[in-house]
Order: C-alpha cells, then sequence, then structure tokens
C-alpha cells in the first residue's frame, strides 16, 4: 500500500515522464510528505518485525498478524513513532555537520552538492563533473550511515522487545553500537559488499532474461520481473529482522519480553 502510494506521488508531482524541469522545492515537499506517512504508519510494523522474529526464536507460536499486533495497541504505536523521530533527528544532525565538516574543511565546494542534487533529478551526466573529494566524501558518508542505521535498527528492537521508553532505547541502541563499533561496521561491509555484487550478478541474468522474453511476450516478461521482486522482498525482510533480533539478543538483551534497562557500562561489547 505504501509503494503504491509512493508511485502515485511521484506521479502528480513529476509526471509520467520523470522529474525533468520540477523544482528542488517540489522534490522537498514530496519527499516529507511521504516520511510523514512512513513515520506514522511503519514504525508499529518494524516493532511487529521485531516480535515475530523474537517468538519464532523462543519457539513461541506466531501468525502473520503478529507483524500488525502493534497497531493495536497505541501505547507501542506511539512509542515506535517516537523512537523513529528521535532516530531522523539524530540522521538529520550527523549529516548536517558532516556537510559542513566536508564544505569547511575538507573544501568541498557548495556548487558539487548542487551538482549531485541535480543528478537526483535524472541529470546523471552531471556526476563526471565531480571531484574525487566528493566521492571521497560520500563513501565516508555511507560509511557513517552504516553506523547509524546500526544504532537506530539496535535501539529499535529494544524499543519493540522491552518495556524501556523510547528515550532509554534509543540510548541503548547508540551505546551499544558504539561499544561494538568496529566489529559492526566491518561486518555490515563486507555484508553490503556481498550483496550489492550477488544483486549486480542476479539483476544482469535477469536482466538479459527479461529482455530476451520480452522480445516474444511483454506481460510474461513483465510478470516475470513483478514476481522475482516480490520473491526477493520475502527474502530479504526475514533475513534482515532475524539479524537484527539476533544482534539485539546478543548485546542488548537479558531474555526476558520485557527487560530491564541497561545503562552504558553494562551493555557488553
Amino acid at each position: 500500500a505504501i509503494a503504491i502510494l509512493y508511485s502515485v506521488m511521484v506521479v502528480l508531482a513529476f509526471g509520467p515522464e520523470g522529474a525533468g524541469d520540477t523544482s528542488l522545492t517540489t522534490i522537498a515537499v514530496l519527499y516529507a510528505a511521504i516520511s510523514l506517512v512512513f513515520v506514522i504508519v511503519l514504525p508499529p510494523m518494524v516493532a511487529g518485525w521485531f516480535q515475530l522474529c523474537r517468538a519464532l526464536s523462543d519457539g513461541q507460536p506466531v501468525s502473520v498478524f503478529t507483524l500488525f499486533a502493534p497497531y493495536g495497541r497505541a501505547g507501542e504505536w506511539k512509542k515506535s513513532v517516537v523512537y523513529t523521530l528521535l532516530g531522523i533527528a539524530l540522521y538529520l544532525l550527523v549529516h548536517a555537520l558532516y556537510v559542513l565538516l566536508a564544505v569547511y574543511v575538507f573544501g568541498i565546494g557548495w556548487q558539487e552538492l548542487g551538482t549531485f542534487l541535480s543528478a537526483q533529478r535524472g541529470d546523471m551526466g552531471a556526476l563526471t563533473g565531480l571531484s574525487r573529494d566528493f566521492w571521497i566524501a560520500y563513501a565516508g558518508i555511507m560509511l557513517v550511515g552504516i553506523v547509524l542505521q546500526s544504532m537506530f535498527m539496535l535501539g529499535f528492537g529494544q524499543a519493540a522487545l522491552t518495556d524501556n521508553t523510547a528515550g532509554a532505547s534509543f540510548r541503548a541502541g547508540v551505546a551499544g553500537t558504539l561499544k561494538n563499533l568496529f566489529s559492526l561496521v566491518l561486518f555490515l561491509v563486507l555484508c553490503t559488499v556481498s550483496i550489492l555484487v550477488t544483486a549486480l550478478l542476479i539483476g544482469i541474468l535477469l536482466g538479459l532474461l527479461v529482455a530476451l522474453i520480452g522480445k516474444l511476450n511483454t506481460v510474461v516478461a513483465a510478470s516475470i520481473g513483478i514476481a522475482f521482486y516480490v520473491l526477493v522482498i520475502l527474502l530479504l525482510y526475514p533475513l534482515i529482522f532475524s539479524f537484527e533480533t539476533l544482534l539485539w539478543r546478543a548485546i542488548l538483551g537479558d531474555g526476558q519480553r520485557c527487560g530491564k534497562a541497561l545503562s552504558a557500562p553494562e551493555i557488553p561489547a
């Protein structure tokens, strides 16, 4: 449903041919509207995924409705939304500081940032004019993003699986990630590279297959593409949330459904 809503909003804002000459203001408003929907609607389902994986790990009976259970508990819905807002605030703060550092310390020009944003509207050729320093800085922000994502998901597990407040869960996620920073970053970078390489190979093979079938029957080719996308989603979501749940158990979990609040010194490395 969210994917359909996103597609409709994109078409309404940009038209069927893409962004074209759409202003950055319009794009910003679109992303803000989509983000607002995401922040309100999706956090309870993320909590539901954690609870589903935890129940399966503990051998408890579950159903697909376990994913939606947090929607029926107003306190959990509110806590998951508040936690998400805290994560967004940290994300924006870190990225703003990083941009200022890149511009005023490492000399990345504001015009290069503008060029990069222009590429997001379809002018991919503009990327060829970006400097080596820009791409080094870009690689750095991707690495920072991995750390922030680890903090966010680890703390979200604490919020979803214990009675800790959103703030306490957020602090636990930050502390747990920082105490295990090197091993987490190394593991996730290796995973990211492996996934990208695998996705590239599979994507090339699937693209060739779809193109070949498309010459014979476009409906069949489109159906294969959609079916493959669904299969990938059905594989990735259980893998991602199983990993995040086991990671939470190893760093923050205490074996109880309603865990105690862990202070920074108590969080294991």
